[in-house]
C-alpha cells in the first residue's frame, strides 16, 4: 500500500510539473507576446520552459519506474517468489 502511494506522488508530481512546463511555453508560443519580447527575454523564456520540460521528463521517468517496480513486486507475490 506504501509503494502504491508513493507511486501515486510521483505520478502526481510529474503532473504537476508538466503544467508548469505549460505555462512556462505559453510566452513562447504566444505571438503577441513574443513579439513585444526582447531577444534576452525570449532567450530566458525558452531556458525557463527547457527546464521545466527536462524536470517534467525526470519526474515521468520516475514514475514509470516506480510504476515498474511495483508491477514486478505484484507478480512476485502473485507467482509466490
Amino acid at each position: 500500500m506504501i509503494s502504491a502511494v508513493r507511486s501515486f506522488l510521483v505520478f502526481s508530481f510529474a503532473f504537476s510539473l508538466r503544467s508548469q512546463a505549460e505555462k512556462s511555453a505559453a510566452d513562447i508560443f504566444d505571438e503577441s507576446r513574443i513579439a513585444s519580447m526582447t531577444a534576452m527575454e525570449i532567450r530566458e523564456a525558452g531556458d525557463k520552459n527547457q527546464q521545466a520540460f527536462k524536470g517534467t521528463m525526470e519526474a515521468v521517468r520516475a514514475a514509470q519506474t516506480m510504476i515498474t517496480t511495483l508491477q514486478i513486486e505484484a507478480k512476485n507475490k502473485d507467482t509466490g517468489h
